[in-house]
């Protein structure tokens, strides 16, 4: 179940076993319902064990990502390892901030135990604002990766009040910090 409105919704996951007439809380977060679009290879699949929630490992010529799929429960079927498919990458970051230009584009695995948690650093190419809960957010369109001769951009959301009044975050500017990664394929945006 999810807010209609925006490009951050709400999910709640609602879990009815066999033998139980209730239903209970599985699960709530918010679902980033736009993001960059990326044409990704799905290399691995996890799940939990009622298989609703699910991380995509996916990526370009090996070299890789591993994202949430808030539509994990409705897009499992639709997945198979070594096929390509087309997402839409964004994340949420408590923490953006500028930096100094880096050799490369940077995207790494911030906690062993949360496989979508990286820090990142990369140029960003375009900003805009949305709202979520009446709050208002700035998303960043900033490339992670160089794959496949490309690069890999990620929409990042950031609530206003977190970032530095001073800090000129316009186009063209190196940011970095750490962000939560969602994936969901492209035809599911639609609607």
């Amino acid at each position: 179940m999810g807010s209609p409105a925006g490009d951050m919704r709400a999910i709640a996951h609602l879990v009815k076993t066999s033998d139980d007439a209730n239903f209970y809380l599985h699960s709530a977060f918010p679902w980033l319902a736009a993001g960059a679009p990326a044409r990704l290879m799905v290399y691995g699949i996890r799940t939990d064990f009622f298989g609703i929630e699910g991380f995509i490992e996916a990526g370009i010529n090996r070299r890789s990502v591993t994202f949430f799929d808030p539509l994990f429960a409705l897009n499992k079927g639709k997945y198979r390892i070594g096929g390509e498919y087309d997402f839409i990458l964004a994340a949420v970051s408590l923490d953006v901030r500028r930096t100094t230009p880096p050799e490369f584009d940077l995207m790494m695995d911030a906690d062993p135990e949360a496989s979508d948690h990286y820090r990142f650093r990369g140029y960003l190419h375009i900003s805009r604002t949305a709202s979520f809960l009446d709050q208002p957010f700035e998303v960043f369109r900033t490339a992670v990766m160089r794959a496949g001769g490309g690069l890999l951009f990620v929409d990042i959301y950031v609530n206003s009040c977190r970032l530095d009044a001073g800090d000129a975050l316009v186009s063209g500017a190196t940011i970095t910090g750490m962000l939560w990664l969602q994936g969901c394929l492209a035809e599911e945006q639609k609607g």
